[in-house]
């Protein structure tokens, strides 16, 4: 009696934290990446693309189906942007599986996996928005968008003939699909006539453009082409989290840990230069913005929040709660823990001449009215794409943490926790 009543205990325990994986990540998508849904007025359409001869270039998504780009072209403009999509990794086979059982069966994350269920238009925001008041550097230019089905923040490189995402058996070709959406981008859609291109990103995309925007500079065949990379959210910054974890799925491991797994399941390689001074051991570091920062050419803007809640999660700061940052901070600890991660972020931003970072407790800004110095962080960007420099970064302490920066979402907490 004593042993049933231990597996129906054991059964229970995993079905609460499946449901706490999945509404967590409901939560994610439809808070934080709200963004996806078309607003009427504002959003463009985007009309999907399959890359080139996929397959044989292994621009495959991680069950084998080919890789997509979404394209909006503006013959009267000579400005690209090339938008790289997020929606965080795996780094091992239960965590990859972990990803199948979040994703795949609800829509409209369903693609993060395959393109398989991929809609024949998209409609963009945020960057993509065509109200130039709003976002004056990239309401009038083209526009690509390379969806995420990859699970490798752009960098894998490992095949499997026969994937199984149901088991967490996946194939991973970010770097394949990066290079290969961005020469069809080029020599398919004209944009190696462009006169200014911009590689920007967003969470894991964000991470890509930083990482491997170098790299997609050396395929512009025109040298005179004005080049830029833009940081959504991907600025990560080391830590060893705020408690223990066994990194049992890929929404809260710490990151220093995640990244060293990846960096080996996932066959990665990240930027060359960097991975070259830390050697193999240390290559991992060539994930976070203040390593890899010094081996970077490329002119960088960065966009950050010095309390971002998808740190907090790999922090390990969600299991207190169901719903993302949607739950109570509860303790003085916790709070510590988020103003300690927000020094360090300003901290390792002190050499990078582009920055705009909030004091808000949020991610993505290319879609918030969040503003810092009295402008969002897409005015920011048409200042960056006209050539000025862009400083901007949010003081947010202890006892104005109420009221950080101008729009910010409301903060959740309970009791006297400062």
């Amino acid at each position: 009696m004593t042993s049933i009543k231990q597996k129906a205990v054991s059964l229970a325990i995993i079905v609460v934290l499946s449901i706490m994986i999945i509404v967590a990540t409901i939560t994610i998508r439809y808070v934080f990446h709200a963004h996806d849904r078309p607003r009427e007025g504002r959003s463009q359409k985007l009309t999907r693309v399959f890359i080139t001869n996929a397959k044989e270039r292994k621009a495959v998504c991680n069950d084998g189906s080919p890789a997509t780009i979404y394209v909006k072209r503006n013959v009267s403009s000579g400005r690209w942007l090339f938008f790289l999509s997020g929606g965080g990794a795996c780094f091992d086979k239960t965590s990859c599986a972990s990803r199948y059982t979040d994703h795949y069966g609800l829509d409209p994350t369903k693609g993060w996996l395959s393109s398989n269920s991929s809609s024949p238009v998209k409609y963009a925001n945020g960057l993509f928005n065509s109200n130039c008041t709003i976002n004056p550097g990239f309401c009038e230019a083209n526009y690509v968008i390379v969806p995420y089905c990859s699970s490798d923040a752009w960098a894998g490189d490992f095949d499997l003939e026969f994937p199984n995402v149901q088991k967490g058996e996946f194939t991973f070709h970010g770097a394949a699909i990066l290079k290969a959406s961005f020469e069809d981008a080029l020599y398919e859609h004209g944009m190696e006539d462009a006169a200014e291109i911009y590689v920007a990103g967003e969470s894991a995309g964000a991470v890509g453009a930083l990482v491997a925007g170098d790299f997609l500079h050396t395929l512009v065949p025109n040298n005179q082409t004005v080049w830029g990379v833009i940081s959504d959210s991907g600025w990560l910054n080391s830590g060893r989290g705020y408690r223990a974890s066994t990194c049992i799925n890929w929404i809260s491991c710490p990151l220093e840990e995640y990244a060293m797994r990846a960096i080996s399941y996932l066959n990665i390689t990240p930027n060359v230069p960097c991975t070259d001074f830390y050697g193999e051991e240390f290559k991992w570091k060539c994930f976070f913005g203040v390593f890899v920062f010094p081996y970077l050419e490329s002119r960088l803007l960065i966009l950050i929040s010095l309390h971002d809640p998808w740190v907090a999660m790999q922090d390990t700061l969600i299991l207190n709660g169901l719903l993302g940052w949607t739950w109570p901070l509860t303790t003085k600890s916790e709070v510590d823990w988020i103003f300690k991660r927000g020094v360090s972020v300003v901290e390792s931003v002190k050499d990078v001449e582009n920055v705009f970072a909030t004091g808000c407790i949020t991610h993505s800004l290319v879609h918030s009215e969040v503003t810092v110095d009295g402008i969002t962080g897409l005015q920011a960007i048409g200042d960056f794409v006209n050539g000025e420099v862009v400083r901007h970064i949010d003081v947010c302490t202890r006892k104005d943490v109420k009221k950080c920066g101008t729009k910010c979402p409301k903060i959740p907490l309970k009791g006297n926790v400062f």
